[in-house]
């Protein structure tokens, strides 16, 4: 990181000294802290040897000569991709809708995640609040885990754990990270204390329904999805599969990123008014699997016939793990 100083402000062009043969190339991005506010400019242009013109993205109120300058070699960059989709962000890339910042590979992490904002907290919730509604609608008493970090704030632990049970989860802290086994005491007591629940569990779907019906159902119910769209070549899979014999004998596994509750990993949150992408299906006979494959995720190679993991042991007199490399 280089520094400079402001020598001259006309309006929304500034004009910053640095030391001879260490100016800031064209577009980087400088930063100058007025009252308080760091605010961004751009370099335009070198306007000699030791000094660079910049357009300033902000008010340039407060701006003075003699102000310092830091210059960091990176240019603006701004979030991109599907999470920003329905978003409102300025410029530099700052959000304007009242949500939560998205953070850019390569900047810091934005000062919201590094301190307390429970309203981000709250807003975040509707992810977890929608799992635990799938939970209970199985017949199943839901638990919810909050593992605990120095970074996380009193208040924003009782706002999760105040929504999570007002919708009717047992709720521990856990700190197993920290303190180990007694970190994770009162989560153990909270499962001990669902199993013992009288709970009547109940499948979403009866095998002889349809493998179209099913996937649909999973979507609605599971994912909150409007519906299905399903390929040419998927629905051509799905007629052969449903004309099989064993057809009523086979299960479903879905395949979809874990990142969202749609099959597009940036939607966050608990998206509405969109539909799951099947693009494909696959069988699996041996383990009496159907496959439907949504969006664009990638599925890993199988395990070999002889895995690696069938050498790992512990010996019990020592402890010591062994077969690992």
């Amino acid at each position: 990181m280089i520094q400079g100083t402001i020598i001259r402000v006309a309006g929304p062009v500034v004009d910053v000294q640095f030391t001879a043969g260490r100016l800031p190339a064209l577009q980087e991005a400088l930063t100058v802290t007025a009252e308080g506010t760091e605010r961004t400019m751009e370099v335009t242009q070198h306007v000699n040897e030791t000094t660079v013109r910049c357009i300033m993205l902000a008010a340039t109120e407060y701006l003075a000569r003699g102000m310092e300058v830091a210059a960091d070699g990176q240019g603006i960059s701004v979030p991109v991709g599907s999470q920003v989709l329905g978003r409102m962000f300025n410029v530099l890339g700052d959000p304007i809708d009242g949500g939560a910042p998205v953070p850019v590979p390569g900047r810091p992490l934005p000062e919201e995640y590094r301190t307390e904002n429970v309203g981000f907290v709250e807003a975040g919730c509707c992810n977890l609040l929608h799992h635990i509604n799938t939970v209970k609608r199985s017949g199943v008493s839901p638990v919810v885990c909050i593992n605990a970090f120095v970074t996380d704030t009193k208040a924003e632990i009782a706002k999760v754990r105040e929504l999570c049970e007002a919708a009717g989860a047992r709720v521990a802290l856990s700190t197993h990270w920290e303190h180990g086994g007694e970190g994770a005491l009162e989560l153990a007591d909270a499962v001990m204390d669902a199993c013992n629940d009288k709970t009547e569990f109940k499948p979403l779907y009866s095998w002889d329904m349809p493998f179209k019906e099913r996937i649909e159902l999973v979507a609605r119910e599971v994912y909150g999805a409007d519906g299905v769209d399903f390929s040419a070549e998927a629905s051509r899979k799905l007629a052969d599969i449903q004309k099989r014999d064993d057809a009523n004998e086979l299960g479903l596994c879905m395949v979809k990123t874990h990142l969202s509750l749609s099959d597009d990993p940036g939607v966050k949150g608990a998206p509405k008014g969109w539909k799951l992408r099947i693009r494909d299906v696959l069988t699996f006979g041996g383990a009496g699997f159907v496959v439907p494959v949504s969006g664009s995720i990638t599925l890993m190679p199988g395990t070999g016939s002889n895995p690696s993991f069938r050498r790992v042991d512990v010996d019990v007199d020592t402890g010591r793990v062994k077969g690992i490399f």
